[in-house]
């Protein structure tokens, strides 16, 4: 995973990732571009540096603050999938996040709308199964499909802001 120098500058690729670079790049923040600059642009992610005529940067710290801003984002909205994910949101995005081993909930993706965080969610379980064979793919997408709706259906609350 790209580490973050401790004073400087980043470039996009670094920040969002690359999987064209050799070797890739991981994301930090992992969305794409056209959701990063609508970022840039209504004020949830960092205002970039032109360094140059065809430079554009972000500030180290700046990119720090937003890794590190997440988890203390006031949630208003929460959707518990299954005991790994839940989809959060707040006024500015969905989130897709993921319990980590210490049992903290950490974001793992962004979205402007709910349809694109469940079908990005959809499409995660389905990867994330063991399915080895055609049949064991269709049934991993019917309980994917099952967790969804039932979560959709029924688990909804939405958590007071501070």
């Amino acid at each position: 995973m790209y580490e973050l120098p401790k004073i400087g500058f980043v470039r996009l690729g670094q920040i969002i990732g690359d999987k064209k670079a050799e070797p890739p790049i991981t994301a930090l923040i992992p969305v794409g571009k056209s959701t990063w600059w609508e970022g840039v642009k209504t004020g949830r992610f960092p205002k970039p540096v032109k360094l140059g005529p065809h430079i554009t940067a972000w500030r180290v710290e700046d990119i720090r603050a937003l890794i590190e801003q997440p988890a203390a984002l006031p949630v208003s909205f929460v959707l518990p999938i299954d005991d790994h994910y839940r989809l959060t949101a707040d006024d500015r995005c969905w989130r897709i996040e993921q319990r980590r081993t210490t049992g903290e909930w950490r974001p793992v993706e962004y979205y402007p709308t709910i349809h694109g965080a469940v079908n990005s969610l959809a499409h995660r379980l389905v990867r994330t199964s063991e399915a080895s064979s055609l049949a064991d793919a269709l049934a991993a997408i019917e309980l994917v499909l099952r967790t969804l709706t039932q979560a959709l259906a029924s688990q909804v609350y939405v958590e007071g802001r501070p």
